[in-house]
């Protein structure tokens, strides 16, 4: 993507849910849509920066043992357990993820995007309750894998949660390669 990459703090627990979400699609897939979730599957999350600098700062504080967190709240220089956003902030806040995938075939990328305001707070709590009241509303309407056991967003909520938070103001969207 042509710039430089930084840890990105959410990683390691989206990782884990979208090879979830993999693992679910694949088993619950028909014999002929088993080759969307074949073997080979990889996923990385990574944050872009615009300098090298700034990566190698979002380096060491991704590996900075827990001491260097407390340190930096006693000193007021990172928010407390408990302290989020000013309003301010979080109406002034967004976010905007680019997803490429690879076909393994060597195909050319496939291209989206994630958008929308806060994700910290307002964003969070609309993909909270929008899956609360299709539960609620539509739940026999949900995928099949949403049936049972422990499920994912995407495999239990499908296209019908994408809807709903498009309609709140969460963007997905699929990009031409040429806007990359």
């Amino acid at each position: 993507m042509e710039s430089w990459t930084a840890p990105f703090g959410m990683a390691m627990i989206n990782s884990r849910v979208v090879r979830r979400s993999v693992g679910l699609h694949r088993e619950a897939a028909p014999a002929d849509a088993a080759a969307l979730y074949a073997g080979g599957f990889g996923y990385r999350e990574r944050a872009l920066v615009p300098t090298e600098e700034m990566a190698k700062k979002a380096a060491r504080a991704a590996t900075a043992p827990a001491s260097k967190r407390r340190e930096l709240v006693a000193k007021g220089r990172l928010p407390s357990p408990g302290e989020g956003p000013s309003k301010e902030q979080r109406e002034n806040g967004w976010f905007n993820f680019t997803l490429r995938a690879e076909p393994a075939d060597g195909g050319p990328p496939v291209v989206g995007t994630v958008s929308g305001g806060e994700p910290g707070y307002d964003e969070t709590s609309k993909m909270v309750s929008e899956a609360a009241v299709l539960l609620a509303t539509q739940r026999d309407a949900l995928p099949g894998v949403a049936k049972a056991g422990f499920a994912t967003p995407a495999t239990a909520f499908g296209a019908a949660l994408r809807e709903r938070l498009h309609a709140e103001g969460i963007r997905f969207e699929l990009q031409p390669e040429s806007k990359l």
